[in-house]
């Protein structure tokens, strides 16, 4: 903890940016990725 302090890093902030970037991870491929790719292979074939 004491090298986050002497950085200037909030732990609790890093760790709910790591969360949150994680979640927007899982939205982006789960709803956006993968309908994406499926349309791309259908115009393939």
């Amino acid at each position: 903890m004491e090298l986050f302090q002497k950085f200037g890093i909030d732990w609790r902030l890093l760790v709910m940016q790591i969360i949150n970037f994680a979640i927007l991870l899982f939205i982006l491929k789960r709803y956006l990725y993968k309908p994406v790719m499926d349309m791309l292979e259908r115009m393939r074939r």
